[in-house]
């Protein structure tokens, strides 16, 4: 019998986040909420059947719903988020470039040499709020935030 070890742990200091044609370099992660699914049970009851006798019962699953995605990136001297925002949701009106492309991006968790051991992709996504840097002097480092909609995500690693 194979032993399965100890698992290797995925730690928050090494995670970065990229979106294909969009984010200029793999930015750092300080911190990312609502990266959940859900599917809801709808009603009524399903009953099944195994060797002639009825032994369990189920409802079945809806659709899944996913929730925004709020990644907090550190702030950097690139305005690649600002741009991504305001391209796809142009306040002096014309066409947002939601409708010509939907972008994926990717999260990606680095072990403690540097190397991808969780990844997760998120499909068909732009940004809905953007938040920009406070500036406090208490602060040592500047965040950006950005929320996410997209149509679903997946862990791919």
């Amino acid at each position: 019998m194979a032993s399965l070890g100890t698992p290797e742990y995925l730690t928050s200091a090494g995670w970065y986040f990229t979106c294909d044609g969009v984010v200029n370099e793999r930015r750092s992660i300080a911190s990312i909420t609502g990266l959940s699914m859900e599917v809801p049970a709808l009603a009524g009851e399903a009953v099944g059947q195994a060797y002639g006798y009825v032994d369990f019962q189920s409802k079945p699953g809806g659709f899944a719903k996913y929730p925004n995605i709020v990644i907090k990136v550190v702030a950097t001297a690139e305005r690649d988020l600002y741009d991504w925002f305001w391209a796809t949701n142009p306040i002096e009106g014309g066409m947002s470039l939601w409708n010509i492309k939907k972008y994926d991006a990717t999260i990606t968790a680095l072990n403690a040499k540097g190397e991808p051991v969780a990844r997760f992709e998120i499909r068909q996504c732009y940004p809905c709020k953007y938040t920009a840097a406070d500036f406090d002097v208490e602060s040592k480092v500047a965040y950006e935030s950005f929320e996410l909609v997209h149509t679903r995500w997946m862990r791919t690693k």
